[in-house]
């Protein structure tokens, strides 16, 4: 009883200490998780919209995904305002029906172009004043809007308005290739996507895909006239399902859909859709094919393959809708090129070649004194960092100082206590984590490096390990004295791996070729250093000259290193490989999901296309300095180990 009496009388002083104690708590995760998590400025930040229709009544709700904010703007049925949005028409038939959409601003993208039409459930939202929508139990149906049938008599069927868009590039996601009719018979056809050379589509309010040429283009004055006058894709009359260009009366009546059923590698599950015939049927969708199986889409399109409507496959029917201006950005380092196409090599990304000018000596005006302050180490990591905070000692071990580290992760923040702890062991550890699973490679490290504010970087990989010979001080001396933009070294036990870039037919087709070992020269200055045109993932970086070219190819998740050096070729900026400067690279046996990701064979083909995409060509391979063939003029391969050839 003494001691309930005693607990009684002092209750109000444990409180206050309990209190003070969990708010010390508290500040120190708050300041834990404020000073290693950063949000990026960029980050994908679509604003999805979607437009609820119902009884006369279009309300217009904006949501973005970061700050995850709803506003209402109010329009009435004369004054829609949706933001470039591609639902621009919506019918007098429609106004009484819900219909919900979701889209990012710049265009939908990974989007399927199908006769069948999807109506959607909408969710409930809740309007400024707390008035609830009304919500329905009808499930998601499917419509033909097939040119043979326009009048389908299903009462509890509704078809969407036409996500339209205006002249836009049309490519097949997988391939990275774009639909283009050929010059003579005018079926379309799989093509590089060429710059210069631009084949446009637009899809119209009531369903119609028309073609324009890049003269056509030119010579329009009026937009909706010149629709008229251009040719629709229509089915060809005697190659059915293959498309044509043709009058548009004939014209297949298309659409956008997003739509869940369409699978990969499992059966289709049975949709209702109704023909004219009144039968039930699946939804047809614009598929490249080959010329043995015009009936089934083929995702490997290869060039010159026929496009047909074809039941809709899921990788195979994904398109990318892209405006030509990101077309332009995409093919950036194709569109400037300033060498000149001589010899053998004879397409467009062989100028490309041109050799990026001898290293010049210069001399230091500002010295870096204190690596500390002059460098910061930069990673990318997936869900590792056990490998980070290894990579962060062995710094420590060999350098008797720590670096300040920034390692970007994939989202979200799931990782244990036990990894924080282990994290801030390291105080100039920034483990910075993104708002998304799966960013890739490239995107993590181009926001990581903009988070760095010292002039020079050191890009290595999680699984690397500082040795007595990661000799940042000789890296720093080169770039301070020359006037290269990159120094780069090797991995622990590994033969050369700095080498030359060269574009030329390979293959017996087009291709983007890595000759590692073949460098143009030593640079006197620093024995064991030559000009190249690429090196590994260890080396010291300008951090303003990688800035210069964009960082990395952001839509590259995996494959972005041969593109990263195609890039500072392209730009002219120097890179120096000195075989005495190593790290040792110590990986982790990959398994589940992050082998998957890494290697996954349908995610690493698709990186692959989207690499040879850039600079239109149809292969890539990679040539060891104990395969160069030395009779040979030209960079040369006796064997071809590691190789991706494209049809």
């Amino acid at each position: 009883m003494a001691v309930l009496r005693l607990i009684k009388k002092n209750l109000l002083n444990i409180a206050i200490v309990v209190c003070f104690f969990t708010a010390i708590k508290l500040a120190l995760n708050y300041y834990v998780i404020k000073t290693t998590i950063v949000q990026p400025r960029h980050f994908r930040n679509f604003e999805q919209v979607a437009i609820i229709q119902q009884s006369g009544n279009l309300r217009n709700i904006k949501e973005t995904k970061r700050t995850g904010e709803n506003s209402l703007d109010h329009k009435n049925d004369n004054n829609i305002d949706i933001h470039q949005n591609p639902l621009d028409s919506l019918s007098e038939t429609h106004r009484d029906e819900t219909v919900v959409l979701k889209t990012d601003l710049s265009f939908p993208r990974e989007q399927f172009i199908t006769t069948g039409i999807e109506t959607h459930t909408p969710p409930t939202f809740s309007s400024s004043d707390d008035e609830e929508m009304p919500k329905t139990d009808e499930k998601p149906k499917t419509l033909s809007a097939d040119i043979n049938s326009p009048d389908v008599s299903n009462s509890d069927s509704l078809a969407l308005p036409i996500r339209t868009f205006e002249n836009m590039r049309l490519l097949f996601w997988f391939s990275v290739r774009c639909v283009v009719p050929d010059p003579t018979s005018k079926l379309l056809t799989v093509s590089h996507c060429e710059p210069n050379s631009p084949h446009l589509f637009s899809l119209l309010s009531t369903g119609e895909l028309v073609y324009k040429s890049s003269s056509s283009l030119n010579n329009q004055s009026d937009s909706s006239s010149s629709d008229r006058q251009s040719p629709c894709v229509i089915e060809h009359p005697e190659l059915k399902p293959l498309l044509t260009l043709g009058s548009c009366l004939n014209a297949v009546k298309l659409n956008l859909t997003s739509t869940p059923f369409l699978q990969t590698t499992e059966p289709q599950p049975e949709i209702k859709t109704y023909t004219g015939r009144k039968k039930p049927g699946k939804p047809r969708c614009l598929s490249p094919v080959t010329d043995k199986n015009v009936t089934i889409a083929n995702k490997k399109a290869c060039l010159g393959s026929p496009i047909a409507l074809t039941e809709c496959m899921g990788t195979a029917s994904k398109v990318d809708i892209m405006s030509e201006e990101d077309m332009q950005e995409s093919k950036k380092e194709l569109v400037n090129a300033k060498g000149h196409i001589t010899g053998r090599c004879v397409f467009p990304a062989c100028k490309l070649n041109a050799p990026v000018p001898p290293v010049i000596m210069k001399n230091t005006t500002n010295p870096c004194r204190v690596v500390s302050q002059c460098v910061t180490v930069l990673t990318k990591t997936a869900k590792r960092p056990h490998l980070v905070t290894r990579l962060a000692e062995s710094i420590r071990s060999v350098r008797g100082e720590d670096l300040r580290i920034i390692s970007y992760d994939d989202g979200p923040d799931d990782l244990e206590g036990t990894a924080w702890e282990k994290i801030r062991q390291y105080p100039k550890l920034d483990y910075v984590i993104g708002p998304e699973p799966d960013m890739g490679i490239s995107v993590g490290r181009n926001y990581a490096l903009e988070l760095v504010k010292t002039p020079y970087f050191l890009l290595v990989d999680d699984d690397h390990v500082f040795t007595n010979r990661t000799n940042i001080e000789k890296m720093i001396d080169v770039l301070e004295r020359t006037d290269t933009s990159i120094v780069g070294g090797k991995f622990e036990g590994h033969s050369k791996f700095g080498g030359r870039i060269q574009f030329g037919n390979y293959l017996k087709t087009q291709t983007l070729s890595l000759f590692s070992g073949l460098c143009d020269g030593n640079i006197t200055e620093f024995p064991g250093c030559e000009q190249c045109d690429s090196t590994s993932n260890i080396f010291l970086a300008r951090t303003q000259d990688i800035r210069d070219i964009g960082g990395w190819t952001a839509e590259l998740k995996v494959t972005e290193h041969t593109d990263f050096f195609v890039k500072m070729k392209a730009a002219q900026k120097k890179v120096v490989f000195c075989d005495d400067i190593e790290v040792a690279n110590k990986q982790e046996k990959m398994k589940g999901a992050y082998h998957n990701l890494r290697y996954g064979k349908e995610r690493k083909d698709h990186m692959v296309s989207i690499l040879l995409s850039r600079y239109n060509v149809n292969g890539f391979y990679w040539c060891s300095r104990w395969n160069l063939d030395p009779e040979s003029k030209n960079p040369a391969c006796r064997s071809y180990k590691q190789k991706e050839v494209h049809c």
